[in-house]
């Protein structure tokens, strides 16, 4: 079972859509960033880095959304999320690069007008 740790209107938002995109099944936990519950001790024995997103498969722990995202993809190839080999693949990797490490999430090309962003946002996620 899958399990992220999230919060809302975060950069955790691409990895919550791409969980709902994927029609996996996944639990959502909540990290409160306005009580500094990124930093308790039990969820940096989870994340060292103290921040979301955070996707634990069994009882391993996946950190930033690049990574999370590659994974997601890899569960669902059937979804083609991302390309699967060659310089697609690698465009898809360097575009994600670019939106997720330098760009705010609401400032990007995806925002607010993606179908599973917006899903996302109406229900509280």
């Amino acid at each position: 079972m899958l399990k992220l740790y999230y919060n809302p209107g975060s950069c955790s938002l691409a990895s919550h859509a791409a969980l709902e995109e994927a029609g996996l099944p996944y639990e959502a936990e909540l990290i409160d960033l306005t009580q500094n519950a990124q930093f308790s001790d039990a969820y940096r024995q989870k994340n060292p880095w103290a921040r979301v997103p955070a996707l634990q498969i069994g009882d391993d722990v996946l950190t930033e959304n690049i990574a999370i995202l590659n994974h997601i993809a890899e569960l669902v190839p059937e979804k083609a999320l991302l390309p699967t080999e060659g310089l697609a693949r690698a465009r898809a990797l360097e575009w994600l690069a670019l939106r997720l490490c330098c760009k705010d999430w609401r400032q990007s090309e995806v925002g607010c007008r993606s179908a599973p962003i917006r899903r996302l946002l109406r229900n509280g996620g």
